[in-house]
């Protein structure tokens, strides 16, 4: 499974998510993060998600966060060859990535000892600081986001459905639990109209005792990914176009 766009089906009212292939997996990926730090900053990276094998060295946290923003601008890679960077949006002439993460990255970003100090030194003093209002905040041009829907999974000592994101030889250990949080930039998603949102009401009988309306639109919504021109089955290193994927560990 790739990075998982959220997505709302309003034919079943029913929160979907856009899966493409698996993305390149590795502790050098070009468009994958695993690993994560430990509440002082200490920082591990992994191939994927079953060499974790304590949550507790692999949170989500500010280090993480200023590491992925890099591996978004990067343009040339360690071994030499063209990567196409993420393009931030731009808001007001400022550029801004955003980054969606689980409830539970929350608590780990709020044990992060430079998150700690941010919030109680340079932020708004007294009780209007985020620090307090428990809202989020804006870290090293990244606006964070706290959303319920992104992915979770916890190692049962199996190769159960629950206990892996793309592959069952990529099972969580037992009672490791991760989150696949999203980092998205400018393009990360596209909604195209086959036909604008059309409103139509009027009379519902030829004796004009009922009336009612209707609505239609033809619309799609899909993540920007480069397929291989001879396979569109298959992606390259620089696929995600507008998206790094991020597991880290929760606790």
């Amino acid at each position: 499974m790739g990075a998982s766009a959220l997505l709302l089906d309003a034919g079943n009212n029913q929160i979907n998510t856009v899966q493409q292939v698996a993305p390149t997996r590795s502790a050098t990926a070009k468009r994958y993060y695993c690993g994560g730090q430990t509440t002082a900053g200490e920082v591990t990276r992994v191939a994927n998600p079953s060499g974790v094998t304590t949550a507790a060295s692999c949170l989500m946290g500010t280090k993480v966060i200023e590491a992925v923003k890099r591996m978004a601008k990067l343009e040339v890679a360690s071994d030499g060859t063209h990567i196409t960077p993420i393009r931030p949006i731009r808001i007001g002439g400022d550029e801004v990535y955003v980054l969606l993460v689980d409830p539970l990255q929350v608590k780990s970003l709020r044990a992060d000892s430079d998150w700690k100090a941010a919030m109680q030194n340079a932020y708004i003093r007294g009780k209007d600081n985020p620090f307090f209002s428990g809202a989020l905040a804006y870290w090293d041009g990244v606006a964070i986001f706290e959303t319920q829907m992104l992915h979770r999974r916890t190692g049962a000592g199996g190769t159960t459905g629950p206990e892996y994101f793309d592959s069952t030889t990529e099972a969580l250990n037992n009672g490791i639990t991760m989150v696949r949080s999203l980092f998205l930039g400018a393009q990360s998603v596209c909604l195209a109209y086959g036909k604008m949102p059309v409103w139509t009401e009027g009379h519902l009988d030829w004796q004009k005792t009922r009336w009612g309306f209707h609505t239609n639109w033809i619309y799609g919504i899909k993540k920007v990914a480069r397929y291989s021109s001879a396979n569109v089955t298959s992606m390259t290193a620089d696929s995600e176009f507008g998206c790094i994927i991020v597991d880290t560990a929760v606790t």
